[in-house]
């Protein structure tokens, strides 16, 4: 589900349309099982053991969901900084959060298939996002035209 360019709505029909950051991060789906949570690449390789600092997304979630996100890594001004996550492969750290921004999957049910104005995937509003903290934030989202 990788965004794809393409023009932006007329004034007549933006309305049914949110906008969201554009995060410069690595996009990270997360899944949760007993208690334990999986970070992937869009590949689909296993990257969890390469940000410990989120072993704590799996806290507070109920049941078996697979989140899509972003990892994105801070600069010491604590501005987004891309560089910054990619020197993590050289060893140098940097503070990280992971931005989640849609449910795939919640309880065993697939809601790929669902509006993302459903109450299944506007999942901002569960008790797991409530106790979002540095580690987890949820990605904001509005509408119409955030920038007007």
């Amino acid at each position: 589900m990788l965004a794809t360019a393409g023009p932006l709505p007329g004034p007549a029909v933006e309305e049914r349309y949110a906008f969201e950051m554009k995060w410069d991060g690595l996009r990270t789906p997360v899944s949760v099982r007993a208690g334990r949570a999986r970070l992937w690449s869009r590949t689909g390789r296993d990257t969890t053991a390469g940000f410990p600092e989120l072993a704590g997304l799996s806290s507070a979630v109920p049941t078996i969901p697979v989140l899509d996100g972003e990892i994105v890594a801070f600069d010491p001004a604590g501005r987004v900084s891309f560089g910054a996550l990619q020197r993590r492969g050289l060893g140098q750290r940097a503070p990280i959060a992971w931005f989640g921004f849609d449910v795939l999957r919640l309880g065993g049910q697939d809601l790929i298939g669902l509006p993302w104005t459903s109450a299944a995937r506007r999942w901002r509003t569960s008790a797991w996002t409530r106790r979002a903290g540095r580690s987890r934030r949820i990605c904001p989202a509005s509408a119409p035209r955030p920038w007007s």
